[in-house]
């Protein structure tokens, strides 16, 4: 998660995001929506004229592009065009079986 602190001055000057591949090592297809989601937020709450840094092993992957354009319906179509080559909601149904 984000530790959500805003200063008295409603934003950040620098704002980061250490180890942002983590989100892809959650076995989760709303992983790269969640990484999409934090990173918008993390953006939004940095100043204008401030500096988002995100430590990754993946700096020309796709999803960095939209978020620092803010283009939510190019993130949108990338990840509805994913989701159905891979067989993933909403086009299929999926079903989370645990045991205790």
């Amino acid at each position: 998660g984000i530790a959500r602190q805003e200063a008295a001055s409603g934003g950040f000057s620098i704002t980061g995001l250490l180890n942002a591949d983590t989100y892809r090592y959650v076995p989760d297809f709303r992983a790269t929506e969640r990484a999409f989601r934090d990173l918008i937020y993390l953006a939004d709450k940095t100043t204008p004229g401030g500096q988002l840094y995100v430590q990754t092993s993946s700096p020309r992957d796709g999803l960095f592009g939209f978020v620092r354009k803010f283009d939510f319906k190019g993130f949108y179509r990338r990840e509805l065009s994913e989701r159905k080559a891979l067989g993933y909601p909403p086009y299929q149904r999926m079903v989370l079986l645990t045991s205790t």
